[in-house]
């Protein structure tokens, strides 16, 4: 029992409560489940979930995806996708599913990105593209023309010739061409010349991992008509054959990352962006797609000008042709949408904005996988961004449920350890994410052998050693997620980074989106620190914000304090919005650079003087201003950490949950759910305690602990101070629950035994290995070293029982303390279970159970299976897998160093 809490518990059961004790499905991690080849049969569709039911699991999202190429094939045939068997295996699925309780959901397509081989040409991914030959003259140059990398429509629009230096687009000259040729010549002056080609393609790109009946080119996203086309194929198919009005059964309709390289085009785009925009955007395309045109300052400032109006108009385009049908589609259908807005290379919204929209936004994350950005990744674990952004918009747009892509893993299959998903887990809790969508459950039939079909993942699988501990994470994972779905998320801070600078001077590229500036996405974190939660905004949002008792009002969140983050270029609407919240009192805050200008050509000088004038009225109403932190606070999350606390002192903002000593360790997040406060608080290192004592006001001394593992809860005892004291071990989290409800219950304090010198357990241990091939060894070992040191046992995988008898100098002992645990532990003393060790946590309490004289401790110890996997150098898959890791390292198995009891 951790000295923090009382021995009284308490009768009360609030509804949240209950819910928290038994969670919904909905609550229960999800499998993303690939359909593999779409190879499929009923009885191993049956099979699969009831094996994933018994592990936790709440549901499935089927994504029917290509066999891997180094699946040991099997006989059967493959179901083609939306085929009348592949619907009937589909229908009985979502009822199986909807038997054991389960929600299912469904990709749109299969692969990903959406598209097909019954697409039209028309119908398919387009993109333009420039190509840049440096010439240097007096000369004739005969230059070969670009020829398509593939068998796609290619054309070549245009080729112009500048100079190195440009100063306006009269300094280009058009250069005439025969296509049929294969080049062109070219009068080159004397000087420096650059040669611009600019061409064009379609079907370039293709379903990746498409399934039988699904592969072929990428659909044409940015094309309404075509957009709906191929979602109502889908939806009529299935319609068709079950006979159904509707897409019954299922939950949501999911679409997976927008991977959609090259594709920034499509039919009559320069007539829409004239619409829009008011001006030919032609002239500007081969000067404004690359990034390393030389052109003078005066020329600089009016293509970033037309770089963002293409920008915008791609994204306005996107989301009036694919991201509004789809949504609309889904409602339409009976569902609801689930969407992920994030992508590679190219972000094809502001990011919230593409957020703001699907009823179930999702993030993302990655195991065994560093960030790009800053201090946003912890232990090869990347969390940070999209999971940010797409908490953000679920709070703005108060919906229940912000899931992830959890747990995505190419470069450590048969790594992953349930402490390693549980660290993950609540990476993503403390982001804003309140339910886990697994990446995920391989379709693998038994005849598949070992390790089985595997697409991806973290080897979610019933042959990995940990898997029959899976219930222990999911119960977990379910309660947490429970209690955030059914609360309300509080967050005093909103921040805005300089989206409309990156769109002018980089496009829609990620990259400087996520690095620039360089805190921005780190800053989220710095303020989480030290107890403020924040979200992201965009400049769309703000404009709808209101001044409500002094909190600046957005959507149904309320926030204390609004950083702008080097933002220079800014909407006219925005600068006005900004000058009228400063008025009313807002407290807002620039930081480093001020908006100086529009983003638009067309009205820019009008626009930049509004823009101006409206900045400096906000100084004048009073508008905050602070440098932005150096580069060299990149060195440590602690320096970025104490600038954040600088900054929010001289703002006057003082944070909802008080903590005595902040560390970059300490990760949290606050809800409200009627009158109750809810505070989760993580120690995210895997070495190191964390130490401390916090505070929330009048609410701290009514403060509960609700244990996710168990289900229990127990009163938090004061210090002196009116503080809750913290001690967190390495990945232990804490759920702190203050209801007014609670406050009658009586509480009895802990009385402090007398310590102790601790026991060690020094008696030889008698070990039984049970390797993956049904072999069972056994040894003696007088030290607990690593099985995998040991000679004979270094590609070892499996199960480990440590059995040993020790007579105590005392039966007052109270707990069992082992050094390190590779990776599971289940402990037994004399015959009864004392507990579990899944997640780290390696003190056990002996509730009473010591004796005198002699006892029998057991201890069962399940391993991972990277060294075993590694050895079979004869099968394909696992070679495959374990060829990818970045640590060609064994991994450590067993019980390692002493154990003791205290």
């Amino acid at each position: 029992m951790t000295p923090w809490i009382s021995e009284c518990t308490s009768s009360y059961q609030s509804k949240l409560y209950a819910r928290f004790l038994v969670p919904a499905a909905e609550a229960k991690p999800f499998f993303r489940w690939w359909w593999n080849g779409d190879q499929l049969s009923k009885e191993e569709i049956l099979r699969e979930l009831e094996l994933m039911q018994k592990a936790g699991i709440g549901g499935i999202e089927i994504n029917p995806i290509a066999m891997p190429e180094q699946a040991e094939m099997i006989e059967g045939n493959a179901v083609n996708w939306l085929s009348d068997e592949w619907i009937d295996i589909l229908e009985y699925t979502i009822k199986k599913a909807s038997d054991f309780g389960m929600i299912t959901d469904l990709i749109v397509g299969t692969g990903w990105p959406f598209g097909g081989e019954f697409l039209m040409p028309e119908e398919t991914i387009q993109g333009i593209n420039v190509k840049i030959i440096k010439l240097k003259g007096p000369r004739k140059a005969k230059i070969p023309l670009p020829k398509p990398e593939g068998e796609y429509q290619f054309e070549i629009q245009k080729i112009t010739l500048f100079p190195s230096t440009i100063s306006s687009l009269e300094d280009g000259s058009a250069i005439s061409f025969d296509p049929v040729s294969g080049y062109v010549s070219v009068d080159v002056p004397k000087g420096d010349y650059e040669l611009h080609i600019l061409t064009w393609q379609n079907r370039f790109r293709s379903v990746m991992h498409g399934a039988p009946g699904g592969a072929g080119p990428v659909l044409d996203h940015f094309n309404k008509h075509a957009v709906e086309k191929y979602l109502n194929h889908m939806s009529d198919r299935i319609k068709q054959r079950t006979g159904k009005t509707n897409l019954e059964g299922l939950r949501a309709m999911f679409c997976d990352s927008i991977e959609l390289n090259g594709a920034n085009w499509t039919n009559g785009f320069e007539t829409i962006f004239k619409q829009k925009r008011g001006y030919d955007i032609e002239p500007y395309l081969t000067l404004i797609l690359p990034n390393t045109v030389e052109v003078s300052s005066a020329f600089q400032d009016e293509l970033n000008r037309a770089r963002f109006d293409y920008s915008v108009t791609l994204a306005e385009l996107f989301t009036e042709s694919f991201i509004l049908p789809f949504h609309n589609w889904c409602h339409n259908n009976g569902v609801l949408s689930r969407y992920q807005a994030y992508g590679h290379p190219w972000l094809y919204t502001s990011l919230i904005d593409g957020y703001l929209i699907p009823d179930i936004p999702e993030g993302d994350q990655w195991l065994f996988n560093d960030a790009w950005q800053p201090f946003t990744d912890v232990h090869e674990i990347r969390y940070a961004i999209w999971n940010k952004y797409a908490s953000s918009a679920g709070h703005l747009a108060n919906r229940k449920i912000i899931s992830t892509e959890a747990m995505t893993n190419t470069s450590g299959v048969f790594k992953a350890t349930l402490k390693y998903i549980k660290q993950a887990t609540d990476l993503n809790l403390a982001t804003g994410i309140n339910h886990q969508v697994l990446h995920g459950f391989n379709y693998s039939p038994e005849e598949a052998g070992f390790p089985g079909w595997i697409r991806y993942g973290c080897y979610f699988n019933e042959h990995n050693p940990w898997w029959q501990y899976m219930p222990e994470w999911s119960q977990y994972s379910s309660r947490l997620s429970q209690v955030f779905q059914d609360s309300t998320p509080v967050s005093q801070v909103a921040i805005m980074g300089p989206t409309d600078d990156i769109w002018s001077k980089y496009g829609l590229d990620r990259n400087p989106f996520n690095l620039e500036p360089w805190y921005l996405h780190a800053l989220w974190q710095a303020l989480g620190h030290h107890g403020f939660c924040s979200d992201y905004i965009s400049g769309k949002l703000l404009l709808q914000a209101k001044l409500e008792g002094g909190s600046i009002a957005i959507g149904v969140m309320k926030y204390d304090i609004l950083l702008l983050c080097d933002v220079e270029t800014i909407e006219s609407e925005v600068a006005r919005k900004i000058e009228e919240l400063t008025l009313q009192g807002a407290r807002i805050v620039l930081i480093g650079q001020k908006p100086t200008r529009s983003p638009n050509m067309i009205s820019a000088l009008k626009n930049d003087g509004i823009v101006r004038k409206s900045i400096t009225n906000a100084f004048s109403n009073g508008i905050l201003a602070a440098p932005s932190p150096e580069i060299s606070l990149q060195k440590s999350p602690n320096l970025l950490m104490n600038w954040t606390k600088q900054l929010m002192n001289n703002c006057g903002v003082i944070a909802n949950l008080n903590i005595a000593n902040p560390q970059s360790q300490l990760f949290q997040i606050q809800h409200v759910k009627e009158d109750s406060l809810l505070f989760f608080l993580v120690n995210v290192d895997r070495k190191r305690d964390f130490n401390s004592s916090i505070s929330f006001g009048e609410y701290t001394k009514l403060a509960w602990q609700w244990n996710p593992a168990t289900g229990e809860k127990a009163k938090l005892i004061l210090n002196e101070s009116g503080e809750i004291p913290i001690h967190l071990q390495p990945l232990e989290s804490i759920l702190i629950v203050a209801d007014p409800q609670e406050k009658k219950s009586k509480n009895k304090a802990i009385k402090n035994e007398e310590t102790m010198s601790p026991f060690e357990i020094t008696s030889t241990w008698y070990v039984t290995l049970k390797g993956m091939n049904n072999d069972a060894k056994s040894m003696e070992m007088e030290t607990l070293i690593p099985i995998n040191k040991v000679t004979g046992f270094n590609d070892f995988g499996g199960e480990i029982i440590y059995e040993t008898q020790f007579e105590p100098n005392s039966t007052t002992y109270q707990e069992l303390v082992i050094d390190e645990v590779y990776e599971t532990a289940e402990v037994k003393l004399n015959g009864k279970l004392l507990g579990l060790s899944w997640w780290g946590n390696n003190r056990f309490d002996l509730q009473g159970r010591l004796r005198k004289g002699k006892n029998q401790l057991e201890i069962k110890v399940t391993t991972l299976l990277a060294n075993y996997c590694t050895s079979l150098k004869n099968n394909k898959t696992a070679q495959y897998w374990t060829s990818r890791y970045k640590d060609k390292r064994p991994v450590t198995c067993g019980l390692v160093g002493k154990i003791r009891l205290n």
